[in-house]
């Protein structure tokens, strides 16, 4: 598996484990007022950022850069921009899921961080767009 697609599945299962967490904070009683009130936050969104765009989505860009070029033929033409997509993933999601939790304390962050998410998961779909476009050969 190469360097990407581990950084991806890795990161992935590192939201899984904060988002859980988070929830089972948010679960005990008096957790979610207490995240609330002292945080000055959303945690339940934060909680649903985690483990949807943090696990979930890092998860499918993950598999997606493992097998779709190997099922397609069509290698990523441009690597830099796969390491871009996955930094701004990256720093979009934590900034997303820090952002709903201080936001506050910090209410610049969410808009920052959903900007800044925006832009890596819009590489990701140019990158994938090339990279499932058929093959000039019959496939029926």
């Amino acid at each position: 598996m190469s360097r990407l697609s581990v950084g991806f599945i890795r990161a992935s299962l590192l939201y899984l484990l904060f988002g859980i967490a988070l929830g089972l904070t948010m679960a005990l009683p008096g957790g979610y007022s207490w995240l609330a009130t002292n945080l000055m936050g959303q945690p339940d969104i934060a909680h649903a950022h985690a483990n949807l765009l943090g696990f979930m989505v890092m998860m499918v860009m993950g598999v997606a850069y493992h097998i779709f070029p190997r099922f397609s033929g069509n290698p990523v033409k441009r690597p830099w921009m796969a390491w871009a997509n996955f930094w701004l993933t990256q720093v979009g999601t934590a900034g997303l899921v820090t952002g709903f939790l201080v936001r506050g304390l910090l209410p610049w962050l969410v808009p920052t961080a959903a900007f800044v998410q925006f832009t890596g998961l819009t590489l990701f779909v140019v990158i994938m767009w090339q990279v499932v476009k058929p093959l000039n050969r019959l496939m029926v």
